[in-house]
């Protein structure tokens, strides 16, 4: 109530840190009653006070997002869509703040059908990108373009089911933007262009993950040929423009080896491209190429095959390089699982060196430490890894009639699964006990008396007692339908 500008902003500074610090119930508790005093005062007051009144607004939707209603938002929203253009730091804010619902509105609402922000989305969709149009090739709009941006991608990445169709048309007026960025002769920077690229690249990826229907060629060819003359210009790949085009992989599933065998910017060099030795000082590339070749590894399934012999050295060689960061390997280390999985006999070749590298994993998984939490957790996913990649080879060899070949490397990985079972150091989470077992139960039934001649007897038991006694209930009916298993193949 008070008319001193200082005052003003110090109440809201106080409110701020309140909505940060606060149980979410009191909070909101707190923003509904100060809801509307604020948003007055982000439109009507100047100069700092409404700048940090705006930032109180992106505070409190930050923690408070999925508590609006729909009686809320239909307040809230056009009143956030009118603030964008008041100027570029308020327009920050307010994007910033659009985010915050339309994810905790998204988080809590199920994207079939329809949800709280459905009703909203078309408008919003328009407004953002007419502001997009309006600010972005100019350096003093460009933040706030870009957030625009990723409010827009935010909306798409929540939004139900029942806007498909809108979807789809956004898809080709994005396509069509990256390509009208060429014309635009007064962008002499090229940092700027190269954000804007990279943004509708996401934008795009996330409206194809999101299309339920497939993709036709010629569409797919179009938006194709756009990002690989982004490509061209910058004389490389970029991240962005590679997992968008990686997305229609997905969406398209088999129909995608017409990019991959195509004889001129075949897709498959830009993702080796990605992956190369030289590339190693960019980490999100080659983590950009991982998931590139995740996704084109889903769609072509057993026709990977014809390609792998490109990519198993490639992954080989960022698994054995100290350069990279250590959750790039673990990715690498669950793909190599997964192209096993789908190529089966095809895969062979590399099965020896590919379980050499393994196996010196397994020796990294031995480690421990109580001082460091974020190695023990990465040491914890890194275990649970190895297990699930193990048993992806395993069904890969055994779908094809080749158990046999995997038999020679079954007494290695049980000596680890008996140090990481039986050594009370260690600390195993109860998914990974649960794998260990699943894989132990599927060499006794491939194996049989051969397996039980080199298996501990303990590591069963301990397993067994884990998750019988752990809380979660379908890990101890498992292990419960796991000892009635073992009983039956298990002599003596």
């Amino acid at each position: 109530k008070t008319d001193n500008p200082f005052e003003k902003k110090r109440t809201l500074l106080k409110l701020t840190c309140c909505f940060e610090t606060s149980h979410k119930n009191i909070a909101f508790e707190i923003s509904l009653t100060y809801l509307k005093k604020l948003f007055t005062m982000a439109r009507t007051e100047t100069g700092q006070t409404q700048i940090f009144a705006c930032k109180a607004l992106t505070k409190l939707t930050k923690i408070m997002g999925s508590f609006f209603q729909q009686n809320h938002l239909s307040d809230l929203i056009p009143t956030l869509m009118e603030m964008v253009f008041i100027n570029n730091q308020i327009g920050i804010y307010i994007c910033q703040t659009l985010n915050n619902i339309i994810k905790g509105q998204g988080d809590l609402n199920t994207t079939r059908g329809s949800n709280n922000m459905s009703p909203y989305f078309d408008n919003l969709l328009k407004h953002l990108v007419k502001c997009d149009e309006n600010v972005n090739f100019f350096d003093r709009d460009r933040n706030l373009a870009l957030h625009c941006l990723m409010t827009i991608e935010h909306l798409v990445d929540y939004s139900s089911h029942d806007k498909q169709k809108l979807l789809l048309e956004y898809l080709v007026f994005f396509v069509m933007r990256i390509k009208d960025i060429f014309n635009k002769t007064y962008l002499n920077t090229g940092s700027i262009i190269e954000d804007l690229e990279a943004q509708y690249c996401q934008i795009i990826r996330k409206i194809i993950k999101k299309l339920v229907t497939p993709l036709d060629i010629k569409d797919c060819t179009q938006i194709y040929e756009v990002i690989v003359q982004t490509f061209n210009r910058r004389k490389g790949v970029y991240e962005e423009g590679l997992i968008a085009i990686s997305s229609m992989a997905v969406n398209m599933k088999e129909n995608f080896t017409f990019f991959l065998d195509l004889p001129e910017n075949n897709f498959n060099n830009f993702v080796k491209y990605s992956l190369d030795k030289d590339k190693y000082v960019n980490h999100f590339l080659v983590q950009s190429g991982i998931i590139a070749l995740a996704d084109i590894i889903k769609a072509t399934s057993s026709k990977f095959s014809k390609y792998s012999k490109d990519y198993i050295p490639l992954l080989h060689t960022i698994l054995v390089e100290e350069d990279i960061k250590k959750e790039v390997k673990l990715q690498v280390i669950a793909l190599v699982g997964d192209i096993c999985f789908h190529i089966g006999k095809e895969f062979s070749p590399f099965l020896k060196e590919t379980m050499e590298i393994l196996y010196g994993a397994c020796g990294l998984a031995l480690n421990h430490s109580q001082e460091d939490n974020d190695f023990e957790e990465y040491l914890q996913n890194l275990r649970f890894c190895l297990v699930e990649t193990f048993t992806l080879v395993f069904f890969g060899l055994d779908d094809c009639g080749e158990s046999r070949t995997f038999s020679t490397f079954v007494p290695n990985i049980f000596e680890f699964f008996k140090s990481l079972v039986l050594n009370q150091s260690y600390y195993l989470r109860t998914d990974t006990s649960r794998a260990i077992l699943a894989f132990i139960i599927d060499m006794l039934n491939t194996y049989g008396n051969d397996i039980q001649s080199i298996l501990d007897k303990n590591i069963l038991v301990k397993l067994l007692e884990d998750l019988k006694e752990t809380k979660i209930p379908k890990f101890s009916k498992y292990a419960e339908e796991c000892e009635a298993t073992i009983k039956l193949v298990w002599k003596n």
